[in-house]
């Protein structure tokens, strides 16, 4: 399903569509969660066990950030 959804938002986001951006957010903020707690609620390690996560992290806040500045730019759905 995940590949899926990033595919869609990928789409969305090559035909100019505020709808990918959002999605885009969706998928990496659920993304970062669902990772987050297989790694502290799990596994119970730390996070020098687990570099990926402090990577996805900053990731994701970096697409957080500037997701409003970019939907901002793109075309509204058409309608």
């Amino acid at each position: 399903m995940t590949t899926a959804l990033d595919s869609l938002a990928a789409l969305l986001l090559l035909r100019g569509r505020r709808a990918g951006v959002d999605l885009m957010c969706a998928i990496t903020a659920t993304d970062l969660a669902a990772n987050w707690y297989a790694a502290y609620g799990i596994q119970h390690i730390g996070v020098s066990a687990q570099p990926g996560l402090l990577r996805l992290a900053a990731f994701t806040l970096f697409v957080l950030v500037t997701g409003p500045f970019v939907r901002a730019r793109l075309a509204p759905a058409p309608g």
